[in-house]
């Protein structure tokens, strides 16, 4: 089946409730052959014709939005003489006397046609069989032509000082002559003064729908339709407004006959490349708006609606992390594992066997114009997958993407967002929030996430990619709360795409050391790999000094040729070995400037101990040499060395691999290299030969990094 079917069945199925406020939702299922207007000014006249009041509405106060009848014209128009709606519309159809109001009389005469073509449609529809008394009561009011002089009675208008209406002039917020005028109808004769407001009226919604589907079926041409296969009256105009009433985006049009809409090397005219019935257009597009007001979600440009049968969306949010998946906000946050999975299968547990078909559709709105939401919307994804399947990917994702996520004051255990997991690997710091600033790029990694807990497959290996470094660089976030979500994201995906393998905690511990741990071992590799090897990353931090000096630059900070700072493996070790010298532990590798126990060399320190240069020494004793050594002092046991021997009876060399392998560290962003010079202040005295002093001669100059991370 495809979305237009899909669609129109929908409509078929809620269209006894069309223009009905519902409870449950705030969107209003259109009527067939009708559209949305914001109205500016309501009109109130009796059964007669006769004007009582108006009044100028409140956006904030007032329902606006107002469903008004249109025809296939009127519901896409557009250009310099657009066509009218039959009753409710703007003031310069409905202005029969502007010729006598208005300052501009090119603008009056203008006016004056399109009243004539509004008078030529409401006379067509009142005057046949479907026609009803209130539909009667307006046309009568609208003959007298009066309209301009009453609004300016009733100071909705304020005129010039000449009595003249300035069309430019503002009301509500729009230029008189474009402001939406809707009527009431009040019947004074019947019980308690009954008003018939014309865009509730399903009557009046009725009557249209009859009268303007009896006249289409009359005068249209039919066509096979592509949608249907029916034989039917079609259309090549199609509504707009399907995100609201002042969207202009389409999901089918074509404005014009010529090579770039389509091909007359191949098509005739529009109409053989694509044909659709009219009323199931009309379907389609009135359901389409329907549920995206109801249950659509918007991301950026782009709009997922799901929907079954009868248009009802999912029982759980697609979107929404652990918590929230039953659509709201539940204060039941789940602090282990195990209360977590038993709340998983109570939630689906009824609905893993659900056989409905549900329909998602994606819709991409190409908008070069996004204040004016003019564009056209393009259809990127459409699927049919049964609601247990879908139930069942659903509940696998909050199984194994899992973890204990702190998000201010709450802490729960869960699979996180799906906005979640594309902040934490795009999202950048601004106004004290992790957002994305790119609403595009946004928008795609979020269809791209849903896509992959749909399918079932791995997370793309970009995204984790991207986790991990950002993850292990803590020091580019300036708040440590953004970076602890970006690492439970990773962990949560990492403990995924392991099926459940890795280390969940008991408890959420926020020691840096120990979640960069849990992190690498939830990389989905199997545990007896580490076993026996564990990776660790060590991030430090430098403010202003040298952490490691180049004696080819005259002791500068290193840098490489992109300006990235660099410190050696050596100069790292040469940290970790004074530290312990400090701690009082055994070192064998002393620095000159560190020596504590009066060796000069490494040969003196090792002959010093006499069992172990000799069982190093012969080669038969050799390993227990590298034993003995590795138990005295430390860093042979950590970094390894090597003992080079000579004579006739010596072994060439003994060596020791350390446990410990320590690589070259690398700034995370490029370095600047300061130069300070310190020169004490002296006093010159000046003479007739030297009038001026000299420039002091600095005694003192050191480079150093303005504050630089390492990892």
């Amino acid at each position: 089946m495809n979305v237009l079917q899909s669609l129109a069945r929908v409509y078929d199925g809620q269209a006894s409730m069309a223009g009905v406020q519902r409870e449950d939702t705030d969107a209003v299922l259109l009527p067939l052959f009708h559209t949305y207007l914001a109205a500016h000014i309501t009109v109130t006249i009796d059964m007669q014709g006769h004007f009582l009041d108006a009044r100028v509405l409140d956006v904030k106060k007032d329902e606006v939005y107002t469903i008004v009848p249109s025809t296939v014209d009127s519901s896409s128009r557009s250009g310099p003489e657009p066509p009218p709606n039959p009753l409710n519309d703007k003031l310069v159809y409905l202005m029969g006397d502007a010729d006598s109001c208005l300052q501009d009389k090119q603008m009056a005469m203008d006016i004056q046609k399109r009243y004539r073509a509004h008078d030529q449609l409401l006379a067509a529809w009142s005057l046949s069989p479907y026609a009803v008394p209130q539909l009667e009561a307006v046309r009568s009011y609208l003959n007298r032509k009066q309209t301009a002089s009453d609004l300016i009675a009733a100071k909705v208008i304020i005129p010039e000082e000449d009595g003249a209406i300035d069309g430019k002039k503002k009301v509500a917020g729009r230029d008189i002559l474009s402001c939406v005028v809707r009527f009431r109808v009040l019947d004074q004769e019947a019980g308690k003064g009954y008003v018939a407001e014309t865009w509730k009226n399903r009557e009046l919604f009725q009557s249209w729908i009859s009268y303007y589907t009896a006249f289409v079926m009359e005068h249209g041409k039919r066509d096979v339709c592509y949608a249907t296969g029916e034989y039917t009256v079609c259309t090549s105009k199609h509504a707009n407004g399907i995100r609201g009433s002042s969207d202009w985006a389409k999901l089918i049009s074509s404005n014009e006959n010529g090579n770039i809409v389509f091909s007359r090397d191949w098509f005739r005219e529009e109409t053989d490349a694509v044909d659709i019935g009219l009323v199931t257009s009309y379907k389609a597009h009135c359901a389409l708006s329907w549920m995206i007001r109801r249950q659509g979600r918007v991301f950026g440009s782009n709009i997922r609606v799901c929907w079954d049968r009868d248009g009802n969306p999912l029982a759980f949010d697609l979107f929404a992390d652990t918590p929230n998946i039953r659509g709201k906000h539940e204060y039941r946050f789940y602090t282990d594992m195990e209360a977590c999975q038993s709340y998983l299968d109570a939630c689906f547990s009824e609905f893993l066997t659900d056989r409905k078909i549900y329909h998602m559709l994606l819709l991409l709105l190409d908008a070069p114009n996004k204040q004016n939401y003019k564009g056209r919307l393009a259809i990127l994804d459409y699927a049919e997958m049964p609601a247990g399947l879908i139930y069942q990917r659903l509940k696998q994702w909050h199984r194994t993407a899992i973890w204990q996520f702190a998000a201010g004051s709450r802490t729960y255990t869960g699979a996180p967002s799906v906005p979640d997991v594309v902040i934490a690997a795009y999202g950048s710091e601004y106004g004290g929030a992790l957002t994305v600033m790119d609403q595009t790029l946004f928008a795609r990694q979020v269809n791209r996430v849903v896509s992959v807990i749909l399918s079932g497959r791995p997370m793309p290996s970009d995204i984790m990619g991207t986790l991990i470094r950002r993850a292990g660089n803590p020091c580019m976030f300036r708040e440590r709360s953004h970076w602890l979500l970006v690492l439970q994201v990773t962990c949560a995906l990492l403990n995924r795409d392991g099926a459940g393998e890795g280390v969940m905690p008991d408890r959420l511990n926020t020691d840096r050391s120990y979640l960069l741990y849990s992190m690498i071992t939830q990389s989905g590799r199997k545990r007896d790999r580490f076993m026996n090897r564990q990776d660790f990353i060590m991030v430090f931090r430098v403010d202003n000094a040298n952490p490691n000096g180049d004696p080819l630059e005259g002791n500068r900070p290193r840098t490489n040729d992109n300006g990235y700072g660099e410190v050696t493996g050596e100069c790292i070790r040469r940290k970790i070995r004074n530290r312990f010298i400090h701690m009082g532990l055994p070192v064998f590798v002393q620095s000159d400037s560190l020596c504590v126990d009066g060796y000069g060399s490494l040969a003196q320190r090792l002959a010093a101990r006499k069992d172990i240069y000799d069982a190093l020494r012969d080669g038969k004793t050799q390993k227990e040499g590298l034993r003995m050594a590795c138990g005295t002092w430390l860093d042979v046991r950590l970094f390894g060395q090597i003992f080079a021997f000579s004579g006739v009876r010596a072994a060439a060399s003994a060596s020791v691999h350390g446990a410990v392998t320590i690589c070259h560290g690398t700034s995370v962003e490029p370095v600047v290299i300061k130069d300070i010079h310190i020169s004490p202040r002296a006093q010159t005295v000046r003479t007739k030969a030297a009038p001026k002093a000299n420039p002091p001669t600095p005694w003192g100059q050191r480079a150093l990094w303005n504050r630089a991370c390492m990892w």
